[in-house]
């Protein structure tokens, strides 16, 4: 049971150092402690040496101490990794959401964009036919007002010719 012992404390204590072995290697220290234990106690009872199953004692108890922590460490990166791909699930989700209330109102734009290319073309064409009224407007005024001029001149004459008469006599 010593010699058990004491293979079963150098497989896990060698485990305890290789990353992925390191996972499992905590299940042999603890029966390799188990079975030294046992050993050592047999050994003690039938007055035989008890070295191989203490050196199978302490290297599973070393292998132990160094591969739980490893062992826990990767559980805890496991938990976190399945969260976080979890979580970029759930990222990916909302991105696609994102995505089609962008494409949304990207087209709501493009129509009103289209809408207002529309009216600003429509109101461009009424302000060039406000622009030829005017012209046209402002051209049958000035001659209407030189008219008016011409016939507020003749009223004048007329009025200090009447005036003339008038002062003669």
């Amino acid at each position: 049971m010593g010699i058990t012992g004491l293979v079963l404390g150098i497989l896990g204590a060698v485990g305890a150092f290789i990353p992925v072995v390191n996972f499992f290697s905590w299940v042999l220290c603890v029966i390799g402690i188990v079975v030294s234990a046992i050993g050592m106690s047999k050994a003690k009872k039938d007055g035989k040496p008890t070295g191989s199953a203490t050196a199978g004692l302490v290297l599973s108890i070393i292998g132990l101490v160094i591969a739980m922590p490893f062992a826990i460490c990767a559980i805890c990166v496991s938990t976190a990794a399945t969260a976080a791909a979890a979580g970029l699930t759930g990222a990916a989700g909302e991105l696609q959401n994102l995505g089609a209330e962008l494409e949304q109102t990207l087209n709501a734009l493009e129509s009103l964009g289209t809408g207002a290319a529309s009216e600003l073309q429509n109101l461009g064409t009424e302000l060039d036919q406000a622009r030829s009224a005017i012209e046209s407007l402002g051209a049958g005024t000035a001659t209407e007002l030189q008219n008016l001029g011409t016939e507020l001149d003749q009223a004048r004459n007329a009025l200090e010719s009447l005036r003339g008469i008038g002062g003669s006599n």
